[in-house]
């Protein structure tokens, strides 16, 4: 079966509804589909006078900070500090970005525009009652969520333990210790070898950039024109940050001082916390592997997700290192992660697409529409979000920016506030600024490893696949549109498998093992069930037969 009919196929069977979304959501190809797939959200919508207009022609304007209803959203508290601080207008832009948005006679809250420290800490920087609406969304979804477990899954206890790890994976404040304790790991071992640490975050290292993820509105959402409106605006916007090359300062540390770092401290988190899991010698997924064959082996300690399946904005490491978290603040175990995977919870739980629609909320009431509050719902358990957070630095300078603010309160006050921070991580002994300092310094530790080996890494896919590229410049390696855009998906499917072949063929020369997996309309029932973890390759000549693979480290 060539490309071209198998994407027509696979159309298809979409259409249907013989694809899941779950499969969709796996891999670019059915990211694509899905979202061709969806109609546009509107292209007349009604005023209230009952005349029609295209919302593209409704201007959307910004609200500063010194706007009245700036207040529903901020602390009062730090915007009269900022204020007696005598702070420069962008120095109070950096610290609480404008947020509020209006359309003539609606105001809405852009919520994914607000800075990852007010996610992190929203006591800090937001107003009681908006902390509460954000709460208030995130819990919507876990009470659905419990629902669903409940369910998928009879046995009570299994039932706790999978929402457990929904609940924790969604709370990335709580993660914070377990990211520092990942950092502290890489530390210890470049100390013992004698590799010293840069002090720059990665930032100044690195070429970081945002980009546009022209989303659809979801078909199932209302179609209230004020809402459809507030997303056209959200969907236009360059507010995705992504790690997108080098800017001439060279790298952190070299391929060799990175070499299974990751993959040893991740293991030894584990085992400290006492799980059977060993995230850190996951198989490597390269390409698009069978939702039957992926169950099979994601089931025993999760997988990395390989660059060479060109989803660069998912990461390779993002998973695991969600696995290994969860290891520590929801005791995951082998039998809990066989459970979420094996009724299909996976998604749910760890990999949602925060790119894949706009959905403004309708508000009850005299609230604020509410823009983006589904993609805040999935913000934590998505592999985007958290590789996007380790490989710009965010995490850290958001870190960096919390102790600072807490700074400009009295001493009193700021002991207050880093208790209450230390409470919201799950810490039993409150930090001060000194360890808060040491945390951060962890944090960003562990983000130079990850954001390293990620560019390190599409480096080598660029120099073995050239004509892939359409950026030319080291500055940027890559840029989302170069895969994610209608024109460029044909030529992407094309070559897809090509670029799979040759990281294949490199895991085997490093004495892997190596398993083929064919495209999944290819397979029959019978085959799945007699090879149900894809098929061995020996030689190099048999990696042409397969378009992707699963590669397995030496034990």
């Amino acid at each position: 079966m060539s490309d071209e009919e198998k994407l027509t196929l696979t159309r298809r069977l979409f259409e249907e509804n013989r694809v899941t979304d779950r499969e969709c959501f796996s891999t670019q190809i059915g990211t694509y589909l899905f979202t061709q797939q969806s109609p546009s959200y509107i292209s007349q919508a009604t005023q209230e006078d009952g005349s029609a207009t295209s919302p593209l022609n409704w201007a959307v304007t910004g609200l500063g900070l010194e706007h009245p209803e700036t207040r529903s959203v901020y602390s009062e508290e730090l915007l009269d500090l900022l204020g007696q601080a005598n702070y420069s207008d962008q120095k109070k832009t950096e610290l609480l970005p404008t947020v509020l948005v209006e359309t003539p006679g609606h105001t809405g809250v852009s919520l994914l525009e607000l800075n990852e420290s007010s996610l992190l800490f929203p006591e800090l920087y937001l107003n009681k009652h908006f902390c509460n609406d954000i709460a208030s969304l995130k819990n919507e979804f876990l009470e659905w969520f419990k629902e669903t477990v409940n369910k998928e899954i009879p046995d009570p206890e299994m039932q706790k333990k999978v929402f457990s790890c929904c609940e924790k994976m969604m709370d990335i404040t709580s993660h914070l210790p377990v990211l520092s304790k990942l950092g502290e790991k890489l530390a210890l071992q470049f100390e013992r070898k004698n590799v010293s640490i840069p002090e720059d975050p990665v930032p100044n290292r690195y070429s970081v950039r945002n980009f546009i993820a022209d989303k659809k509105r979801h078909p199932g959402y209302s179609e209230d024109h004020i809402a459809c409106l507030f997303d056209d605006y959200l969907s236009k916007k360059p507010i995705h940050p992504y790690l997108a090359g080098y800017n001439g300062k060279g790298c952190f540390f070299s391929r060799e001082d990175t070499r299974d770092s990751l993959r040893i401290a991740m293991n030894e988190v584990c085992e400290e916390s006492g799980s059977d899991l060993k995230t850190g010698s996951s198989p490597v997924f390269i390409g698009y592997i069978h939702p039957t064959i992926a169950d099979s082996v994601a089931s025993k300690n999760g997988f990395l997700d390989s660059n060479w399946s060109m989803n660069f904005l998912h990461g390779k490491f993002s998973h695991s290192l969600a696995l290994t978290t969860l290891a520590q603040l929801a005791q995951l175990d082998r039998e809990t992660l066989a459970a979420i995977v094996n009724n299909d919870l996976w998604y749910l739980i760890l990999d949602s697409d925060p790119y894949q629609y706009v959905d403004t909320k309708t508000p009850s009431e005299n609230k604020h529409y509410m823009l983006g509050e589904d993609a805040l719902k999935k913000i934590n358990r998505s592999a985007f979000k958290y590789h996007t957070l380790l490989t710009t630095g965010q995490l850290s300078a958001s870190l960096c920016q919390i102790k600072d603010v807490i700074g400009l309160y009295p001493e009193e006050r700021q002991a207050e506030l880093l208790a209450d921070f230390s409470r919201n991580m799950g810490l039993e002994d409150p930090l001060d600024m000194n360890k808060l300092t040491e945390m951060t310094n962890n944090i960003r530790v562990l983000e130079m490893v990850v954001s390293t080996k990620h560019l390190n890494s599409i480096e080598r896919v660029r120099e073995a696949n050239p004509s892939f590229f359409k950026t030319q410049s080291a500055n940027d390696l890559y840029c989302p549109d170069d895969f994610f855009n209608d024109g460029g998906f044909g030529f992407f499917l094309d070559n897809f498998s090509k670029s799979c072949q040759e990281k294949a063929k490199k895991y085997l020369a490093k004495g892997y093992s190596v398993y083929g997996v064919k495209f999944p309309l290819d397979y029959s029932e019978e085959e799945l069930a007699a090879n149900p973890g894809g098929h061995l390759v020996t030689t190099v000549e048999e990696l042409e037969k397969y378009p992707y693979f699963i590669a397995y480290p030496q034990t």
